[in-house]
């Protein structure tokens, strides 16, 4: 399977986290369950989070102390929110 379809079922599968637990989710527990999976490292899933930011599809708050990205909310835009809806 090539790099580039990984990263998108990876992407998907962070957006079916979200959705799954009503739009929003700690970093803990995304990268808990994709870690286990995909054995990722915590700057990988960093970098999905920064492309998915980036294309409008979830926000998080911003890290303020080093060593607790655990705690970091993220959330699905409502327009990703709306798609699930309609599902």
């Amino acid at each position: 399977m090539s790099t580039s379809k990984k990263r998108q079922e990876r992407l998907n599968e962070i957006l079916q986290i979200l959705k799954e637990k009503d739009g929003k989710a700690r970093f803990g527990f995304v990268y808990g369950r994709l870690a286990i999976t995909y054995d990722l490292t915590k700057k990988t899933l960093w970098d999905y989070l920064d492309a998915l930011k980036a294309a409008g599809k979830i926000d998080y708050d911003q890290i303020y102390i080093t060593g607790q990205e655990n705690e970091v909310n993220i959330k699905l835009l409502e327009a990703e929110r709306q798609e699930k809806k309609e599902e």
